[in-house]
Parts: C-alpha cells; sequence; structure tokens
C-alpha cells in the first residue's frame, strides 16, 4: 500500500497526515485513510499529546465528529454568527447539536455537557438552564430564526423541489395564544400548535418552517408560505404538497405567485367530484395500462376548471391501491360505528359535536340519532358509494409539464417531510411541548428546525453511504460515542483508541476523527 504525508490547513494552521491508499473490494474502487500526524509548526511536525502525566477526565467526543461536520457543511455556524452575538450563537449551535445526540430539557443541559467536548468546542457558550431560557425567549421575540431559515433557504438554489406539510405539536402549557384546539394529528387530546415545514429533496434538509395556532386548517397556510419564502429571496422552486392544501384560493395563489406545483385534487369541488367520476368509467383500458415501480396502474391525461383557469394534470387508477382503501375505508368504519356505541350520551353533551369527534372523519358516511343516552348509527348508502367509486383514484394538477411517470414519483416521494416530523416529535423530543412561553416556544422550535436539519442530512448521508444497511442513526451514534477525548494534565486533549469499525463510520462520511480536535486548535491560535 503506498503511503505519503499530506498537509491540511484548518484555521489558517497546518497539520500533517498520514495518507494511506488501499483497494475497498465493497465498491471496487480506490479509497484512503489517514492518520494524525501532528501540527506543522516551522516546517516540523509536532506531536500535540503528551504523555507522562494522568489523564483528568475523559470527554464525550466522536458523536459529535459527523453532526459538526454537517453544521459547518450546512454553514450554520456562519448564519448563526452573522445575527447574534458570538456567546449566543455558539449556544444555540451547541444545544442543536447536542439536540441531535441526546434531546435534553434546558434543565438538563448543563450536567450533561459537562461531560462533552461541546463546551472546548463553543467556549464561548453558556449552558445554566436560566442562560439558556433566556436565549430561547430572545430567539423567540427576534427575527434571528427567520433570518437564518433564509439563509439555509437560499443555499438550496433555484429549481429546488420543495415539499411543503404541516403537523400538530400538542403541549400542556398555559398561557400561550398559539396552543388551540383543532384537528390533532397525533391523536393527542391536548391544545397544539401546527408547525408547516418546507423540506427540500436535493439536500433532504428542512429550509423553511412556519407556526400558527392549533385551530387553523391545512388549506389556510400556504399563502403564507409562499409570502415567507419570497421574503426569504427564494425563487425558481417546485412545490409539492398533500390533499390537504387543495383549493381554489390556493390554486389561484399558486398560479399567481408563478410557481410550480404538483398536488392532488380532493372531491371538495364539484369540478373534481366529476372529473373522478368520468376518470372511473374511462380510464381502465388496455392504452392506458402502465408500470411503475413493479405496479400495474392506468394513467391519462386531465385538466380541470378550477376557478375559471384549465389546470393541467394526470389521472391514475391503481387496482392494488384500490383494493387496500377498500378494506381501509370498511375498517374504519366498523371502529367509527363502534365508538360510537360503545358511548354514553349525557344530557349535557352537544350529541351532534360528540358524535363528530368519536366518527373522527366518517361522520359523512353515517347517519346518528339519540336513544336513551345511546346512539343509534345508520349508514348513507350513496356518500358510501360515492366513496368507494373514489378508491383507486388519483388526480394530480401540476403546471410543470411532468410527465405521468415524473408526477406520481414526486407526490410518493413526498415523504420525506413526514419522516422529518417523526424525527422532530421522537428524536428530538419535540412532543409534547413544555416551554410556558410563547417566546421560548419559539426559540424552542427554531432550535430543533436546526437540529433537524443537522438530523436529517445524517440521515441522507448514511443512506446514500451504504451505512443505513448496518446501522440505525442511534446505533452509528452510540459507536462513535466510544471515541473519547482524554483531558491530559497539560490541557491539552488526546483521542482514545479508534477502532477499525468506527474509522470505517467516519471515513464513509468523509470526516476526519481529528476535526474538533483541530478546529479547537485553530481557535485557540485565533484567540
Amino acid at each position: 500500500m503506498k503511503t505519503h504525508t499530506k498537509i491540511k490547513t484548518v484555521n489558517g494552521h497546518d497539520y500533517a497526515y498520514e495518507i494511506t491508499y488501499y483497494y475497498d473490494k465493497a465498491t471496487k474502487r480506490s479509497r484512503q485513510r489517514s492518520r494524525y500526524l501532528g501540527k506543522v509548526v516551522n516546517g516540523e511536525i509536532v506531536r500535540v499529546r503528551e504523555g507522562g502525566k494522568l489523564p483528568l477526565h475523559a470527554l464525550s467526543y466522536g458523536e459529535f465528529l459527523p453532526l459538526v461536520a454537517i453544521a459547518e457543511a450546512l454553514a450554520l455556524p456562519r448564519a448563526l454568527s452573522a445575527h447574534l452575538p458570538d456567546d449566543k450563537a455558539q449556544a444555540a449551535l451547541a444545544l442543536a447539536v447536542g439536540r441531535v445526540a441526546r434531546p435534553l430539557a434546558c434543565a438538563n443541559v448543563a450536567s450533561w455537557v459537562e461531560g462533552t467536548v461541546l463546551p472546548e468546542l463553543y467556549p464561548q457558550a453558556h449552558f445554566s438552564s436560566q442562560y439558556l431560557s433566556k436565549l430561547l425567549a430572545e430567539l423567540g421575540k427576534s427575527d434571528v430564526p427567520y433570518r437564518v431559515a433564509g439563509e439555509i433557504a437560499r443555499a438550496a438554489g433555484p429549481d429546488a423541489k420543495l415539499v411543503y406539510d404541516i403537523t400538530s405539536l400538542s403541549s400542556r402549557a398555559k398561557g400561550i395564544s398559539y396552543l388551540e384546539w383543532g384537528y390533532s394529528r397525533d391523536g393527542a387530546d391536548l391544545p397544539q400548535v401546527n408547525l408547516s415545514l418546507v423540506v427540500d429533496k436535493g439536500l433532504g434538509i428542512p429550509v423553511a418552517y412556519d407556526i400558527a395556532p392549533g385551530s387553523v386548517v391545512d388549506v389556510t397556510t400556504l399563502r403564507e408560505t409562499l409570502s415567507r419564502l419570497e421574503g426569504m429571496g427564494v425563487s425558481g422552486y417546485s412545490l409539492v404538497m398533500d390533499r390537504g392544501f387543495f383549493s381554489t384560493g390556493n390554486i389561484e395563489a399558486l398560479l399567481d405567485a408563478g410557481v410550480s406545483f404538483l398536488i392532488p385534487a380532493t372531491g371538495a369541488l364539484k369540478c373534481v367530484k366529476e372529473a373522478y367520476s368520468a376518470l372511473r368509467k374511462t380510464i381502465e383500458v388496455p392504452e392506458h395500462s402502465r408500470i411503475h415501480g413493479g405496479e400495474l396502474l392506468f394513467a391519462a391525461d386531465v385538466a380541470l376548471d378550477v376557478g375559471g383557469r384549465a389546470v393541467p394534470g394526470h389521472g391514475y387508477f391503481s387496482p392494488k391501491r384500490r383494493e387496500d382503501e377498500v378494506a381501509s375505508f370498511y375498517r374504519g368504519l366498523h371502529e367509527a360505528v363502534a365508538r360510537l356505541e360503545a358511548a354514553h350520551v349525557r344530557s349535557w353533551h352537544d350529541w351532534r359535536e360528540l358524535a363528530r369527534h368519536l366518527a373522527r372523519g366518517y361522520h359523512k358516511y353515517l347517519g346518528c340519532r339519540v336513544t336513551e343516552g345511546r346512539f343509534e348509527v345508520s349508514y348513507k348508502r350513496n356518500a358510501i358509494s360515492a366513496r368507494l367509486n373514489r378508491c383507486g383514484l388519483l388526480i394530480l394538477l401540476h403546471n410543470d409539464g411532468a410527465s405521468w411517470q415524473e408526477a406520481l414519483t414526486a407526490y410518493r416521494e413526498r415523504d420525506i417531510v413526514e419522516k422529518g416530523f417523526r424525527s422532530l416529535k421522537s428524536e428530538l423530543g419535540a412532543l409534547p411541548l413544555n416551554a410556558k412561553r410563547e417566546d421560548t416556544l419559539r426559540g424552542g422550535i427554531f432550535i430543533a428546525f436546526l437540529a433537524l436539519a443537522i438530523r436529517m442530512r445524517l440521515r441522507r448521508l448514511m443512506n446514500e453511504r451504504g451505512l443505513s444497511e448496518k446501522y440505525t442513526m442511534a446505533q452509528l451514534l452510540i459507536e462513535l460515542e466510544k471515541v473519547r477525548a482524554v483531558r491530559q494534565a497539560s490541557g491539552r486533549l488526546a483521542l482514545s483508541h479508534v477502532t477499525k469499525r468506527q474509522r470505517e463510520i467516519l471515513e464513509a462520511l468523509d470526516v476526519d476523527v481529528h476535526l474538533i480536535e483541530c478546529m479547537m486548535e485553530g481557535e485557540k491560535k485565533e484567540d
């Protein structure tokens, strides 16, 4: 194997590495591994680690390597430093990086970071619960989150494919105006705040977000999102949305804004109902048969008159999806009837509202009346028949000339936002919210947004580099967590032994095991 010495410059300082080339049988191409030799001082390589003295303590180090590298690649330090003093910029970045590694409440952050390399990497940051709470409140009151998100969004560049959706974050907090009762996407019986998220499919990260009161329905949030993206200087993008955003007003807003879009048409409009009815009668013919992802389906061009404008699109029919949707519909209908028949209706209840609540979206297919405190349920057969006739059918409207394959693929890949929401709520601990003030809530969601960008980018890299076949993200971070930074009596840091498995992970992610060490040395020299 051939080796040579390579000099890398980090923050204006030179570091020497021994580069060894080898053949990777798995990828069938030449690769390289590096071994840190030391800093270059006056033309000589000087080893910064010192022996002969007992170490003081070991710090968590390895799990932060990919997270810090991604934050640097996304230019988060620069974006935060452009709008915040150094101590607050470093604290916000440390919170975001730390939340990916270990989601904690502000009250527990200070104790945890003492055992990590974060205070060494971000020396101007403070981590007391009082400081962090004040920081979140200041962020929530300012336009810094908007400005930083704008820099991330603009980095996506023109022709970006953006996916837009909305979710609910529930809370037991009192006195926060954004927390209102509304349609809960989590089934939690709590007031909520609605969080909308715009994700760039190419980068695999969120590039914009907004919050709204929990009672606001999806269909009314789109105009505000378009305005926000315009204010951020984002243009030339294509927006992929779910059916909850379909309305005449939204289609008109998208067309007026000159935004390319892809959105499924729902049966809320008469023209859509007629289009679905016509499609069901005409689409299942040999000329329209297609194969997509190994699945048989039928596809045909359609055009709808929405608000007096002809909007092109594609109609689809999937026999397999029809079978699945019919089964799912009847299962949900059966469960709704069971809930209604098991309920006790008290004299003080608004029984119509109670019936709607218990039916959970199936009320339009059921008739109810109350007899002796119990619901008597009947079926609206015409409504059920109309719903079943639409099973397996899909109409996708778009204005960018996409083929039937391109449109369907883009729509089916929109789950990137759903994955982001799942990460936000479970892995990043954003649900339920525990903020007690509105400005703290807004600041906390901004930190969660930054953490989500880092986490989703790491997930994308794991998928692209084949690491997802070997590790979950939790397993990958746990494996890297074993790489410790030992604080020597001299004050310097020395890394623990790096195993072959840990080195393979870092090489696959193109992350140098000495990245943080070099960054810290560079900062000390600059100081």
